[in-house]
């Protein structure tokens, strides 16, 4: 049984921070220090120590010797990061809580802006931040661009994880309706954001709050964990929308969708027809969720009409005309304005800033 250790709070924190690490001694001081010099100090942070094996027990020892707001759970074994992660939610005496890897840095002001966000928009129950990569040295790579609205965030989660997952700050009580973390999936994350979509609103903050490590992965490494997390995406995406289901969605369609995001499009009328119907499956499961408000569909609407415009542009490509045609008119009917959207979006490919 897991048996937690010094650093218990007698007084209720704002924060919870949940924070699961498997033999994860290299980055584990820096990571944490990382959370402990957060210029919001009303947090407790609970290490879930997955049945390391290497010095990790070691370094969180002293790191609750330097500060009393960290709280370690020791795991015998290696349970896998959902199961450590929900045994740290449920150990979590904060309404709201947030999330960090072990190998992370989080810049200090993340927490202040998370819950500032939250305080005064009670109806976003889940809040994610923007990332940039960082090497193991430290060194910064890319920003990655994510959706930041509600309607964005709920619509750009039919083609990608776009809520960074260790930036995440969640109410207490959205993870209980879903049932915290659901398990045997590769893709955690992404089966709880898509649980969570159906009780509550996300939202991104446009700003930087967050440094991702990526280190030590081979080529290999990367095209295995790839081909897993495609894999994984697929399922939870097939398992959660009926919507596709009613269409015979398969692994093969998700790849289609998820092309869509990475400008990888259906080159044939035959794939164009298909993404155009999957598109169409996704919009009306995407609209019809209770959080959603008038504003969040609208936008949708208008990224569907922009969507539209691209698989017209193309059937006429693929020497389809009256495909295109009707692509076209559709798209105009979900949003007058796409057609614009679309020109501008086109211009900027065209002169080399993808979009």
């Amino acid at each position: 049984m897991a048996q937690p250790v010094k650093g218990a709070r007698s007084v209720r924190p704002a924060i919870s921070v949940v924070m699961p690490v498997y033999n994860g001694e290299r980055f584990l001081a820096a990571a944490a220090r990382s959370v402990l010099v957060q210029s919001f100090g009303d947090f407790e942070l609970i290490v879930v120590n997955d049945g390391s094996t290497d010095r990790t027990a070691t370094v969180l020892q002293a790191l609750c010797e330097e500060d009393r707001r960290i709280r370690v759970i020791n795991q015998p074994t290696n349970a896998g990061i959902a199961a450590a992660l929900n045994v740290g939610c449920r150990a979590a005496t904060g309404e709201v809580i947030a999330r960090m890897d072990a190998d992370d840095i989080t810049l200090p002001e993340r927490f202040g802006r998370q819950i500032e966000f939250l305080n005064e928009n009670p109806d976003i129950g889940l809040l994610g931040a923007t990332v940039q990569t960082m090497d193991e040295e430290g060194r910064l790579g890319r920003i990655w661009p994510s959706p930041t609205s509600p309607g964005g965030v709920a619509w750009g989660l039919m083609f990608s994880t776009c809520v960074a997952h260790p930036t995440i700050m969640v109410r207490r009580r959205v993870l209980e309706q879903v049932g915290y973390y659901p398990l045997g999936y590769v893709v955690e994350d992404y089966a709880l954001l898509i649980r969570a979509i159906r009780v509550t609103r996300i939202a991104n903050l446009p700003t930087v709050l967050h440094h991702y490590r990526i280190w030590n992965e081979s080529f290999t490494q990367v095209q295995v964990a790839k081909n897993r997390h495609e894999r994984g995406f697929a399922r939870v995406l097939l398992e959660s929308v009926d919507a596709l289901a009613d269409v015979g969605g398969t692994e093969a369609d998700v790849k289609l969708i998820r092309g869509l995001a990475r400008h990888e499009y259906p080159g044939s009328t035959v794939d164009i027809v298909r993404t155009h119907r999957l598109l169409q499956a996704l919009r009306g499961f995407v609209s019809g969720l209770a959080p959603l408000r008038r504003e969040d569909v609208r936008e949708i609407e208008l990224d569907v009409g922009v969507r539209l415009w691209l698989l017209a542009a193309l059937a006429l490509k693929a020497r389809s005309p009256q495909l295109s045609w009707s692509l076209a008119l559709e798209a105009i009917k979900a949003s007058p304005g796409s057609a614009m959207v679309f020109a501008k979006k086109s211009v900027r490919r065209v002169t080399g800033g993808r979009r």
